[in-house]
């Protein structure tokens, strides 16, 4: 169905990325530049640190298990006495995800519902770095917040190797601003984080 409704449509719109899927309809194809965030509002400004915050920031679906949210709770569980630990989240998979981490100690981590985009930019600039693991994703996937979170010099912390061939096209990372750790051994990960 989904074939037959982009065949007859006049464009189908991607981005380079995608552009292969599309590439045997009859539609003519768009392809779309990348993102790229505005260097004017995702600049970093300095900030008194009085702890290193660390934060994961996404939607929490009904699919939660697929972006590794319990093992990045896991790991952030294990640092919270030494970082500042939010996750910004929300959706319908929220409650499901609290009550996997029963066993966890949920007041170890500040809890923030939706953030507007146009608070992105602050809150991003309080951050010293993200998690975004995409291992267990079922389809890769292309991330703005990684953009303006590289934009800001803030770190990414990730479980693939590969992770900065994503953005390549599109971004350069700073030295050692990218971290691969492991999201099955929590204590590996959080030796490597606290490092």
């Amino acid at each position: 169905l989904v074939n037959l409704a982009l065949s007859g449509a006049d464009a189908v719109i991607t981005n380079r990325l995608h552009a292969n899927l599309f590439e045997h309809l009859p539609s003519k194809l768009v392809i779309q530049p990348a993102y790229v965030p505005d260097e004017n509002i995702f600049m970093p400004k300095n900030r008194t640190k009085t702890q290193y915050r660390l934060a994961v920031i996404g939607k929490i679906n009904y699919h939660w298990q697929h972006k590794s949210l319990k093992s990045i709770a896991r790991i952030m569980e294990n640092l919270s006495d030494k970082f500042e630990c939010t996750i910004y989240g929300q959706g319908n998979g929220i409650d499901s995800f609290k009550e996997n981490l029963k066993q966890d100690n949920l007041s170890n981590f500040k809890w923030s519902s939706f953030v507007d985009p146009w608070e992105m930019p602050g809150v991003l600039n309080q951050l010293d770095a993200i998690f975004v693991f995409e291992s267990n994703l079922p389809n890769p996937v292309f991330s703005n917040l990684v953009l303006e979170a590289a934009w800001m010099g803030v770190g990414i912390i990730t479980d693939r190797q590969d992770f900065a061939d994503t953005y390549r096209d599109i971004v350069t990372f700073n030295k050692n601003q990218i971290l691969v750790v492991s999201q099955t051994n929590s204590e590996l990960s959080v030796e490597l984080i606290t490092r």
